[in-house]
Order: structure tokens, then sequence, then C-alpha cells
């Protein structure tokens, strides 16, 4: 009787231990670091397909719309 009482209690403590283990909330990840601001380039928009990259590689027409090739500002505006 003895040892089924050790038993038991051991197997409580086992199972007490596991479950405390369990249910430890993970470690906090750390938050993703915003875009160093030094390195951003201002960007522009293609009046004709939308694709957005750097000002200093945009084409424009004579009205000041921006657009990503010569052949996106030959055909103007999507229709």
């Amino acid at each position: 009787m003895g040892r089924m009482l050790i038993w038991l209690l051991l197997g409580g403590l086992v199972w007490w231990l596991w479950r405390s283990r369990s249910r430890l909330p993970a470690a906090p990840s750390k938050p993703p670091s915003p875009p160093a601001a030094k390195g951003a380039l201002p960007m522009a928009r293609c009046h004709h397909c939308g694709m957005h990259l750097p000002t200093a590689e945009v084409v424009t027409d004579t009205a000041g719309h921006a657009y990503c090739s010569p052949a996106h500002r030959d055909l103007g505006p999507p229709t």
C-alpha cells in the first residue's frame, strides 16, 4: 500500500510539473522594426500601370504625370 501511494504521488508530481511547463506563456517576440527613415526614398506611382518606383527613376509627360517607362508614357493613362 505504501509503494502504491508513493507511485501515485510521484505520478501526480510529474503530471503537475508537465502541466505547469505547458502553461507558461511563450517568450515575447521582438516586434519588427520600422524601416529606416534615412534610407527611404520618395516614391511615385505609374499613371498607367500603378507600379510604385523611386521618383529618381520616373519618366514624366508634359502634364507632369509619372510613368515607369517611356512605353507607358506613350500609351498614356489606362482606358
